[in-house]
């Protein structure tokens, strides 16, 4: 699937009474024109993780911007690796409503820097943000996403690992991660933090694991897509 680049011939399929398109792209790292794929009926869809997974020259997501989603319930892994990507506007009206799993959603998208499209998204129902951001080392603001509603959320494993040039987290300060129990890795590499104290405030449920929360990429350990850790790309077959 490694040189797939046209997928014109596809652009008529009737995807409407289907539930997963799960990893169907996954490793196409050629392919880049979505426009196919503008007409498709994914309303009925409930995952679509891993969709376009690997799509390293995928850099224009116009074509499915329109695309109804309300009844996803698994988006993780859908634009990880996708390095090129650096313009997620197009997506920014997406009803996620319905979405548990986000997991590594934006996973190593390198050139990923304004997370303003993502500002009115609803997570309240997503219950794991692991790797969310992990290695979008162009992100320097997370002020976007300070009011998320995230109460659901068991899982903020390594969400903002690696975010080098990250400075500031006090947009987070008003979340509310009473539910969460698992904060490891969290902000793994990032560097750059000034306030880490900023939330000192946060209210924590009782069994929270913080192993390592902040820790700095030296480690001999360290393996930022950490598969062994997590189960990397879980529940493929959706």
């Amino acid at each position: 699937m490694e040189n797939l680049i046209d997928i014109t011939p596809i652009q008529n399929w009737d995807v409407s009474k289907c539930y997963s398109l799960a990893f169907v792209f996954s490793g196409c790292s050629k392919l880049s024109d979505l426009s196919p794929l503008k007409n498709w009926d994914v309303s009925n869809i409930q995952f679509l993780n891993g969709l376009f997974s690997g799509c390293k020259k995928l850099s224009d997501l116009s074509p499915i911007k329109n695309w109804k989603i309300s009844n996803c319930e698994n988006i993780s892994c859908i634009f990880e690796k996708c390095e090129n990507l650096s313009d997620i506007t197009p997506i920014q009206n997406w009803n996620l409503s319905n979405v548990e799993e986000a997991s590594h959603l934006f996973f190593g998208c390198k050139k990923l820097s304004d997370l303003s499209p993502l500002k009115n998204w609803n997570v309240s129902k997503v219950v794991d943000f692991a790797y969310m951001f992990s290695k979008c080392s162009s992100i320097k603001d997370i002020k976007p996403l300070e009011k998320w509603n995230v109460t659901s959320s068991l899982i903020f494993l390594s969400m903002f690992a690696g975010l080098e040039l990250l400075t500031d987290v006090s947009p987070l300060k008003n979340w509310n991660v009473a539910n969460c129990n698992d904060f490891d890795m969290m902000f793994r590499g990032c560097k750059s933090l000034k306030n880490k104290n900023i939330l000192q405030n946060w209210k924590f449920g009782r069994s929270t694991d913080f192993e390592s929360m902040f820790r700095k990429p030296n480690d001999e350990d360290d393996d930022d897509d950490n598969e062994g850790r997590y189960g990397y790309g879980y529940e493929r077959a959706a």
